[in-house]
């Protein structure tokens, strides 16, 4: 399974061109894996030695799978 969670900001500037990207996700990952997602409205992350700040133009991909036994 792909979680992919991208930002409104991203969403805002890709505008028609969200779905190229989309399509290049899906195109990485291989043939039979479950792509899922949404839209959040940022990230909030924290630099080391600073105050924390919103990303609000990001794509974080996270990829869950479970191994056969061997």
């Amino acid at each position: 399974v792909a979680l992919a969670i991208s930002c409104t900001g991203r969403y805002s500037v890709l505008s028609e061109h969200i779905e190229e990207e989309l399509f290049s996700v899906k195109e990485g990952l291989p043939e039979d894996c479950l792509c899922v997602g949404f839209y959040s409205d940022g990230e909030i992350n924290a630099a080391s030695h600073q105050n924390c700040t919103l990303h609000n133009q990001t794509m974080t991909l996270s990829l869950i799978w479970e191994l056969e036994n061997a």
